[in-house]
């Protein structure tokens, strides 16, 4: 496998330009945008996931979320590319 820090650094990238493109699809879109991302990642020989489930912020509700799984890292492209920080949130 390549390497992880690459790999995060492209889905980030891939993130901003689909955001700018096509906000509506990245923000309403999470599972769409973690499998796009995902399956591009595993054509570039990295090791790239969706993973499906819940999130919460602090105390609020749970919500049905996705996000991937990159080289063995958690990374949220629909909360990073709004300026989130994904370690306020619970999954």
């Amino acid at each position: 496998m390549r390497g992880g820090t690459d790999a995060l650094s492209l889905a980030k990238r891939a993130a901003v330009y689909l955001f700018q493109e096509q906000p509506d699809f990245v923000v309403g879109g999470c599972s769409d945008i973690s499998e796009i991302i995902s399956a591009w990642l595993g054509r570039k020989g990295y090791h790239a996931r969706a993973v499906y489930g819940g999130a919460r912020y602090g105390r609020k509700p749970w919500f049905m979320h996705a996000w991937m799984e990159i080289e063995g890292k958690r990374f949220d492209p629909v909360l990073w590319v709004q300026g989130r920080r994904m370690s306020k949130y619970e999954y």
